[in-house]
């Protein structure tokens, strides 16, 4: 229940991310929607990885999550998309990929993607196919 709605208008603040560096924010832009727990990131990925995943967004890489269930994968998948705020990811973005998906992997952009286990011999196939 919102009790009072302020209007920012305007308003700038500098924030320090750890390796990172110093950002500034506009807060006239709307902040995301962060429907998940942060926490469970970490449940799933040790730091490095989470660094060397950002790493490789900001470099605009293909970056593949494998996981067990589609609920996981979503979940980190958006958490991490979420992560770089201020920064927007403008790449590629399927948090599961089905059967039928599959062959998106072929694509010669930047993406983020997520895949069940039980489909990465299919996986395999499509991404051997770019060497």
């Amino acid at each position: 229940n919102i009790i009072y709605e302020i209007s920012i208008s305007n308003i700038s603040m500098r924030l320090n991310f750890p390796f990172i560096g110093n950002f500034e924010v506009n807060l006239n832009r709307d902040l995301p929607n962060f429907a998940y727990n942060i926490h469970n990131i970490f449940n799933h990925l040790s730091i490095e990885i989470i660094v060397l995943v950002y790493h490789l967004m900001l470099h605009e890489q293909k970056i593949l999550f494998i996981g067990k269930s589609e609920k996981s994968i979503s979940e980190l998948l958006e958490i991490m998309r979420i992560l770089t705020y201020p920064l927007i990811w403008n790449n590629t973005f399927i948090s599961v990929l089905s059967e039928e998906l599959v062959r998106y992997l072929q694509c010669m952009v930047p993406f983020m993607m997520g895949i069940e286990e039980n489909l990465l011999n299919i996986a395999k196939e499509h991404l051997e196919c770019q060497d």
